[in-house]
């Protein structure tokens, strides 16, 4: 039988490694059976864990990609209010 070894991690460590609070991590648990948003979970006896991959893909699922930076009008200068009617 093949050993599989994969990275899992409780709810604190999931949530620093996304960088989210446990109260987000908490939220997206509630949500994942009416919309399946989130990372998927599972519960190890009563610990709610994570596994590595599928934080990992959470993260792609969530990434947008972005183009070159697009060029934008040069910004006007305000005037000073208290200089404006002293020249």
């Amino acid at each position: 039988m093949a050993e599989i070894e994969q990275q899992a991690y409780g709810t604190g460590a999931a949530a620093a490694y996304l960088g989210s609070s446990l109260e987000t991590m908490k939220y997206w648990r509630k949500r994942w059976p009416v919309d399946n948003y989130g990372p998927r979970w599972f519960r190890m006896g009563r610990r709610v864990m994570y596994l590595k991959a599928d934080l990992d893909a959470f993260i792609a699922a969530q990434r947008q990609e972005t183009g070159p930076p697009q060029p934008t009008a040069p910004r006007r200068r305000r005037r000073d209010s208290l200089t404006a009617g002293r020249e």
